[in-house]
């Protein structure tokens, strides 16, 4: 799922037989967000959830910072890229960043991958739930109270 504002909400393209003289293309099915729309109908539980996760998040990176970078100013690029979270009410948005966070690009290597399961929830609520349960593994691991793969 990708974000295009004013773009269609979903694409596909068909993938064109590889030959000697065209080079091999992917195809793929993206499925276009709106936030504002998915956003819709949430109750008031679901943006106390989406508040709930501000704290979740200075703990985790507090942890963080206290030895598991991979090098050091890690998290500084990481929240650079990043920008400041999304408002609570912004649950979408929100939920992204949150996985953007634990799960960045190089690796941090102390949370479960999550993007793949937000991306394909279909929901906000969902995305939420799913951040929101990545967020607490990640900080149980780093903690030390139930380290990654076990249990």
């Amino acid at each position: 799922r990708f974000k295009l504002p004013g773009g269609s909400k979903s694409v596909h393209r068909a993938a064109r037989p590889a030959s000697r003289e065209q080079p091999l293309r992917l195809q793929a099915s993206v499925a276009w967000v709106d936030e504002e729309c998915d956003d819709v109908g949430l109750t008031s539980a679901d943006l106390e959830s989406s508040a709930s996760l501000e704290p979740l998040v200075d703990e985790w990176m507090r942890l963080v910072l206290s030895g598991h970078e991979r090098r050091p100013g890690q998290m500084d690029m990481i929240l650079e890229d990043l920008g400041p979270m999304p408002p609570a009410g912004r649950v979408t948005e929100r939920a992204l960043w949150v996985c953007a966070l634990i799960n960045p690009l190089p690796g941090l290597g102390v949370a479960y991958e999550i993007r793949p399961r937000v991306l394909m929830a279909d929901s906000a609520r969902q995305r939420l739930e799913i951040a929101g349960q990545g967020l607490e593994d990640s900080i149980a691991h780093l903690n030390g109270s139930r380290p990654l793969g076990r249990g």
